[in-house]
Formats: structure tokens, C-alpha cells, sequence
């Protein structure tokens, strides 16, 4: 490890080892960058020393030792004990093989700097409310086998489908015992038009007039950051995979797959489990069909959502005890 000379140099830029992997093929192409401040105590107080405020500035920018950028987390040699073949066609006879990125993501992406609103003191903050679903638990740190804890909240959310075996009337064919609620009935309906399971019309009734019930489940959620400036697009977001492996010295550890959008790729490749559809849907702000707004009992009267720049309007005619959406945060909308 080597530190900056702060008289002669500025900024430090290396490349990780997945990166110059990626510049020998001739694929590194950058798309965007960030910034980061793990290294700067902003607060001696952390580190055991008391500091007049006005004195941090000059601590920070002058007499802080920086060190120059790590782009090692790893052994190299380890690394190439464990490279795998790239499935891109090899050129001139060259074999190219792929470099797991997900110790450069686990140990080098930490906690870029994010933006504040100059309008508020305070520090960003989340504020979410589960319309439809609960938290099972929840935790202030990210703490896995692989990484330093770091302060990121952890919600941890479980989506239960519930099956019932019922029956029905052998002349009429009506259920004697429904076991799916009113509000979720839509949500059951299409989700056995979509499943195999509707190819037919009787392929829910079995032996001795048997009903086999799938109640579904969901979670709504709505996600406001606090103190930030809004925009048209607040988040990015991304999906993982834990996987569980074994290392060098037969310890199960855990490792992160990053998956990609099917809607969002331009590829003619099946559906596999590299994509976010292939284990769930997951739609956001006015892809959200109406139909998940009426099974949570959210009532809309034409409000306007400052959150999502626009009008979402809603008809549920068969739930009349529905509870407003957003009741506090949003303004009604006149007819014209």
C-alpha cells in the first residue's frame, strides 16, 4: 500500500482485475462513475480525538493521510485457478476466460456519496410503507460471510403462496368452502390462466370432486427518500441471488449473482434462471397493474401522486370499504 503525495498529486484511477480482464477483451466500456469516502473521518471524535469544528476542513483536505486506490482484494493467483472459459466465441484461436466481479463488488463498490436536498438539514432517509404485505424481520446492518458489516438497512419479506383442498358440488359445480378471499379473487383467476394449470377447464377437479386452491400473495410497497430532491427517476434497482459455495478450505461461503431484466434486454435467448422473471414479476411505480392496488383495498379519487409525476386512477366497484392510498401526502385533483 501506497499513499498520495497531497502536494503534487490529485486523484489516483486504477483498474480492478475484472476490469483489465474485461480491457483485454476489448469489452470495458464504462457506462458511469461515482464517488466514495470511506477513507475520510469526517467526525474525529470516532477515532478518539477532540477537534474544534472549524478545524475538520483542514484536517480533511491538508493533513489526512490518503492512500492511493486498491484494485487488489484478492490473490491472483487464486483468481486464475478458478477462471472459466468466456461463452463468447474465441478469436484467432485465443481461448478468453471470465473473472467473477463479485469480489471487486463485495469489497471495493462500498457506499458511493449520495445526494441531499440543500433545502433540508437532515440526512436522507427512507420512508416506506407496505401496503400490501408485513416485514418478518429487519436489521440496521448488512452483515453477510463475505463483507465488513456496513449501515444499510435489511428488510427481510416473505411471499407465501397457501393451498387449500376443497370440494364441489357434483351437479352445479359450486364450491362448498371458498377458501380465497374476495379481494384476491382477480389475482387467483389470472394467475391460473397463466399457470399450466388452466389448459383446462377441469384440470383443478380431481378424484371425488376435489378442488385444490391457491391463494396468492404479494407485497405493495411504497419507497420515498426523505430530505433528497425529487426527480423523475429516484432508483435504481437491482436483483441478487445468494448462492452458497465452498471454499479452498471446504467453508460454505456465500456468494452474490447479480440477475438481468428480461423485459429489458434485447436478446432472443430463452427465459433461464439469469433473469429477474424467472423466479417473480416485479413491477414498479404505473407498470403496477390496478388490479394489486384493489386486492391490498386501496381506493383512488383521482389523486395526484407527486411521486410517481402523474394521475393514477383506479375503479374497484366491488370494494367499498377500501382505504385511501397516500391519504396524508397527496392532493385531490378537481374534474374539469
Amino acid at each position: 500500500m501506497s499513499f498520495f503525495d497531497l502536494k503534487e498529486e490529485v486523484m489516483d484511477l486504477q483498474l480492478t482485475q475484472h476490469g483489465k480482464n474485461l480491457l483485454s477483451r476489448g469489452k470495458f466500456s464504462p457506462s458511469f462513475y461515482a464517488f466514495f469516502d470511506d477513507d475520510i473521518i469526517y467526525d474525529a471524535s470516532y477515532a478518539g480525538v477532540n477537534e474544534i469544528q472549524n478545524k475538520a476542513e483542514d484536517r480533511i483536505q491538508n493533513k489526512s493521510v490518503r492512500p492511493r486506490a486498491q484494485y487488489v482484494f484478492k490473490g491472483i493467483e487464486e483468481n486464475i485457478s478458478k477462471l472459466t472459459l468466456s461463452d463468447n466465441t474465441a478469436t484467432d484461436n485465443f481461448a478468453t476466460f471470465d473473472l467473477d466481479p463479485n469480489v471487486e463488488n463485495e469489497y471495493c463498490l462500498g457506499l458511493p456519496i449520495g445526494d441531499s436536498s440543500l433545502s433540508s438539514e437532515a440526512a436522507p432517509a427512507w420512508n416506506m410503507e407496505f401496503l400490501h404485505g408485513k416485514i418478518d424481520s429487519l436489521s440496521d446492518f448488512l452483515s453477510t460471510s463475505a463483507v465488513t458489516p456496513v449501515q444499510i438497512p435489511q428488510l427481510n419479506v416473505s411471499v407465501e403462496y397457501k393451498t387449500y383442498i376443497t370440494s364441489a358440488d357434483s351437479e352445479t359445480g359450486e364450491i362448498k368452502k371458498d377458501y380465497i378471499p374476495e379481494n384476491l379473487r382477480v389475482l387467483a383467476d389470472q394467475e391460473l390462466a397463466e399457470s399450466s394449470l388452466g389448459e383446462g377447464e377441469d384440470v383443478m377437479t380431481t378424484i371425488s370432486d376435489a378442488v385444490l386452491q391457491v391463494i396468492p400473495d404479494f407485497s405493495l410497497i411504497d419507497i420515498f427518500e426523505e430530505n433528497s430532491d425529487y426527480e423523475v427517476e429516484n432508483f435504481d434497482i437491482e436483483v441478487f441471488v445468494l448462492e452458497e459455495n465452498e471454499d479452498s478450505n471446504n467453508n460454505t461461503i456465500q456468494t452474490q449473482k447479480q440477475l438481468s431484466f428480461y423485459g429489458l434486454s434485447d436478446t432472443n435467448d430463452p427465459l433461464d434462471n439469469n433473469y429477474v422473471e424467472y423466479y417473480f414479476n416485479l413491477e414498479v411505480d404505473k407498470d403496477i397493474p390496478d388490479d394489486y392496488f384493489c386486492a391490498a383495498q386501496i381506493n383512488s379519487d383521482k389523486k395526484k401522486n407527486m411521486r410517481i409525476d402523474g394521475i393514477r386512477e383506479f375503479d374497484c366497484p366491488d370494494l367499498s370499504d377500501a382505504r385511501d392510498l397516500y391519504d396524508k401526502k397527496l392532493e385531490k385533483i378537481e374534474d374539469c
